[in-house]
């Protein structure tokens, strides 16, 4: 059984573990997007496909022109949700740095190393997103060549 939420001997439950407050939002953001990138590949796949028609290279321009925009703005939020994310764990490694002052290092990872480690967690999550969908906006762009 986790720590937090482990039992007294009078049967109330007693709540042991990190304090910091549970956000899921970011998370779902990151599935989003996740499935986002994925629309994008499909649509990278289409027109690559298209590619081989010689007869279609002015609408495949407009459509990879299309894709390069909506993958620009994409990267765009990736780095927004991820300057949120940074800037929330320095809070975090201050808060951590003042409770190891004050309680020692145990007492400050119970409180605060699982919003640590969520945040390492999302950070990696959005660095690979952000390094697929720099590849695949180069992929994009090559349809021009």
């Amino acid at each position: 059984m986790s720590d937090f939420n482990r039992e007294e001997s009078d049967g109330a439950s007693k709540k042991v573990g990190d304090k910091t407050p549970v956000s899921f939002e970011e998370s779902k953001e990151i599935i989003e997007m996740e499935r986002k990138y994925g629309s994008f590949e499909e649509r990278y796949k289409k027109l690559a496909f298209k590619q081989r028609d010689p007869k279609g290279r002015e609408a495949l321009k407009i459509q990879a022109t299309g894709l390069i925009h909506d993958i620009e703005e994409f990267e765009e939020q990736i780095g927004n949700l991820y300057a949120k994310i940074i800037g929330r764990s320095r809070d975090i490694d201050k808060q951590f740095n003042k409770a190891m002052e004050e309680g020692g290092f145990e007492d400050a990872e119970k409180k605060y190393g699982t919003a640590s480690a969520r945040d390492v967690d999302r950070s990696i999550k959005l660095l690979e997103l952000q390094e697929k969908t720099a590849e695949l906006k180069n992929q994009a762009t090559s349809l021009f060549e």
